[in-house]
């Protein structure tokens, strides 16, 4: 545990921020407010746990950054009961990017479930507009 104490505290300290800022995104996305200490201790707590289980390498950054824009995305779904382009569509292009080099060594298989959340979200978005 004391090796983690170093990078649990930065990362910690990040949380701060980027609990601050997915606040204000969702805020301003949404037309209302989350409530922002709760937002503030949810980005805190990506930032321990993900030091905690993820290896101190480069899936380390991405795995915080991938936890705090899901939670800005949490909120606005919450607030407005829609997920924004401008978060959604980076984070697929940067997923299948950062699949190349995840162990596993299969980006193919990333792709194809991209596409496949892609056309079964549309699909859900398609039928839902038609019975409406």
């Amino acid at each position: 545990m004391s090796e983690h104490l170093v990078p649990v505290l930065l990362a910690g300290g990040a949380g701060i921020g980027a609990g601050w800022c997915a606040a204000i995104f969702a805020h301003y996305e949404a037309g209302r407010p989350p409530p922002y200490l709760a937002t503030i201790a949810a980005a805190v707590g990506i930032a321990i746990w993900a030091v905690l289980v993820m290896p101190l390498n480069f899936l380390l950054p991405v795995t915080l950054l991938l936890g705090w824009a899901l939670l800005g995305l949490t909120l606005v779904d919450v607030l407005d009961f829609r997920l924004p382009d401008l978060i959604t569509l980076p984070l697929i292009a940067g997923g299948l990017v950062i699949s190349l080099w995840l162990p596993d060594g299969n980006p193919l298989g990333h792709l194809i479930g991209a596409i496949t959340g892609f056309v079964v979200l549309y699909a859900i978005a398609f039928l839902y507009r038609r019975a409406r």
